[in-house]
């Protein structure tokens, strides 16, 4: 099963918050993929990760008065591991 980085999609556990899941997944991997290949086909000896960049937009730190949920997510799902580590969507930045 895949993890969400925010829960924001839906529920982590549901068919087809995975299936999402699966293709941000999988589109990363083909971009690092390309990548690579270029790389190589340039004689270029360098990092992928310099030339792609992943990241997550956000603040995760809780602020006063920030709206909450008003129900606790069940204990050891994947959604409450998204709200307790707070994490966003992943922003992708290319040379």
């Amino acid at each position: 099963m895949l993890w969400s980085q925010c829960g924001c999609e839906g529920i982590p556990e549901s068919g087809s918050v995975q299936a999402i899941l699966d293709w941000q997944k999988r589109t990363m991997e083909m971009m690092y993929t390309d990548i690579i290949q270029a790389l190589e086909a340039k004689g270029i000896q360098a990092n992928p990760k310099e030339y792609l960049t992943l990241l997550l937009s956000g603040e995760s730190e809780v602020k006063k008065r920030e709206s909450m949920h008003l129900e606790q997510p069940e204990p050891d799902t994947d959604y409450s591991r998204a709200q307790v580590s707070r994490r966003f969507m992943i922003y992708v930045h290319t040379k």
